[in-house]
């Protein structure tokens, strides 16, 4: 197939073998074409079609159709049997993205990975320096950002993008969550743990979908800024705000993303993160058994 080595197997872990055996050759053929047009690498790959479980699919609050591992020898893709059961309705456009959008994920991760930086070469491994953990956050914006990016670019019609209105009233309904956030009964610095968890997960799920909107927006998917002055409440301005500064941030990255710079623009990308979008509803990371996680500190004021 070229130059570079490409091994591929796909793997069914449901009990739906009719349609796994109708879609196994499509897939193969899919993804092989993909690598030999966008992959300048050895690749060992392995394609799993899985069951997504309630909990991964809610996860960031929209279905969740894949995911991706990179490992040391190779790397897997895990599609969800509602992507194959897709394509009965839209021309097998859904599985096509879906392989795009994961693919994106590991020629970004082995990129990265080839510039042989220590700090980067620990990305998948607990981060236990507060500027590790600020590259993985930064690392997992970015990602996202990137795979959206190469979706759009080769896929007209895929996923629904997120508006920027509709981020706002994200923004508002997590500010909400935070206000709901009660202390436990006699131990005023300790919070609802339930509630303080949906926040967190409720914050990590607005950034995916911003790093979503933002690559929607430079491919001209998403809608611009300009609306009615109706709508740009205080709310509008400061998210708009905190979005002009990832906009400056992720196009330093854009314009040379793999280099000796990539280090400190991701820490400087998870920092930014942090600050705008995490301490501002007290959720802060902290070393915990020796690595970095993200917790809430309940804040009577």
């Amino acid at each position: 197939m070229g130059k570079y080595a490409f091994k591929v197997k796909i793997i069914n872990k449901t009990d739906e073998y009719e349609l796994f055996n109708y879609c196994k050759d499509y897939i193969k053929d899919t993804i092989t074409q993909m690598v030999e047009a966008l992959v300048e690498f050895d690749l060992n790959l392995a394609i799993y079609v899985r069951k997504m479980t309630e909990n991964t699919v809610k996860l960031r609050n929209e279905d969740i159709y894949g995911n991706v591992h990179v490992g040391p020898k190779g790397a897997v893709i895990n599609i969800n049997i509602e992507a194959l059961r897709d394509i009965y309705y839209d021309d097998c456009n859904t599985l096509d993205v879906v392989l795009l959008h994961e693919l994106a994920h590991i020629i970004d991760h082995i990129e990265i990975k080839k510039l042989n930086n220590l700090r980067l070469n620990k990305l998948g491994q607990k981060p236990r320096t507060a500027k590790d953990y600020c590259i993985r956050v930064g690392f997992r914006f970015w990602t996202e950002f990137f795979a959206y990016y190469m979706t759009f670019k080769y896929y007209k019609k895929t996923f629904n993008y997120p508006t920027f209105l509709s981020l706002v009233k994200e923004y508002k309904d997590i500010k909400k969550i935070r206000n709901n956030i009660k202390p436990v009964a006699f131990d005023v610095e300790k919070a609802d743990e339930e509630t303080a968890e949906e926040l967190i997960t409720s914050i990590e799920g607005f950034t995916y979908r911003i790093s979503k909107h933002m690559a929607g927006l430079v491919k001209g998917k998403s809608k611009n800024w300009d609306y009615s002055d109706k709508t740009k409440d205080a709310d509008y301005e400061e998210l708009f705000s905190k979005m002009e500064g990832l906009f400056e941030l992720i196009s330093k990255f854009c314009h040379c993303q793999y280099s000796k710079w990539s280090e400190n623009r991701l820490a400087n990308l998870g920092k930014y993160l942090i600050d705008k979008f995490y301490v501002p509803f007290n959720v802060w990371p902290i070393r915990y058994k020796g690595s970095y996680c993200l917790v809430y500190y309940f804040d009577e004021a």
